[in-house]
């Protein structure tokens, strides 16, 4: 969301579409920077899942803030840092609860959730933002999302107890 509509975003704001697009890419830069990290942080927890969490709920609360801000270029680093944080450890989590004869499957059923919200997520910004009159709705739409993740990272958890209960 941040991606496609901060540039729409700052432009809105007055920035040049050179300024604009530059800001937008900081999401990008600083998730591909901190992406390394995440998972060197993750392999040393005991819960990995609380690092999930924690970038999840950051992303949830400054991804509409960065819309309130104006979209100040620091929250936009921020998010970036957040989704790289946990980026490695999210798509790790089927391969830890799948046994080998089905991770195959899982993998494929996981990315294909993935890919589908990823096509789905900018036409729904786009269409609220042409029903508000303005991209701050993307931003909000995607704070949303991030809770819409959360719980299922709540439901991972949840069935991760199962199948270990199941196997005790």
């Amino acid at each position: 969301i941040m991606f496609g509509f901060g540039t729409a975003l700052l432009v809105g704001e007055g920035a040049t579409l050179e300024r604009a697009a530059l800001v937008t890419s900081l999401v990008v830069w600083s998730t591909a920077i901190v992406a390394p990290f995440g998972g060197m942080i993750a392999d040393r927890m005991a819960r990995p899942d609380l690092l999930i969490a924690g970038g999840l709920i950051a992303m949830a609360v400054l991804t509409p803030v960065t819309a309130l801000s104006g979209g100040h270029w620091l929250l936009f680093v921020l998010v970036g840092m957040a989704s790289g944080l946990i980026a490695g450890v999210i798509m790790s989590l089927p391969g830890r609860l799948l046994p080998p004869p089905v991770r195959s499957l899982g993998m494929g059923m996981f990315f294909a959730v993935y890919y589908v919200a990823f096509v789905i997520s900018p036409p729904a910004g786009g269409a609220l933002s042409d029903a508000t009159g303005s991209p701050d709705a993307a931003f909000w739409l995607g704070g949303a999302f991030q809770l819409l993740a959360l719980a299922g990272l709540w439901g991972y958890g949840q069935a991760a107890r199962r199948i270990a209960a199941a196997h005790a």
